[in-house]
């Protein structure tokens, strides 16, 4: 799962899937396909095709926030289990 929460936080920064493929270092096609799996697991589309870029739906721009959310809280974790690592 955050993998895929990361694909769509990355799409959202950068405005692309290829722009987000390189920074997340995943092929174009395996990135949508976590996107796509994204989408099926909250049930709504999350991106939409926008010219030569995509942009995110209604609901990708509300579920993004708490996508970064839960994003910052894992960080957050693994920096408690890391500290609890070192004594």
């Amino acid at each position: 799962m955050i993998s895929r929460l990361e694909a769509l936080v990355a799409v959202h920064r950068s405005g692309g899937v290829g722009e987000a493929a390189r920074s997340l270092y995943v092929s174009q096609p395996a990135l949508t396909a976590r996107l796509q799996r994204l989408e099926a697991e909250v049930g709504a589309p999350l991106l939409e095709r926008r010219g030569r870029g995509v942009g995110l739906t209604a609901a990708g721009l509300e579920f993004v926030v708490h996508a970064e959310r839960a994003l910052v809280a894992v960080e957050a974790g693994r920096e408690a289990v890391a500290a609890l690592a070192r004594g």
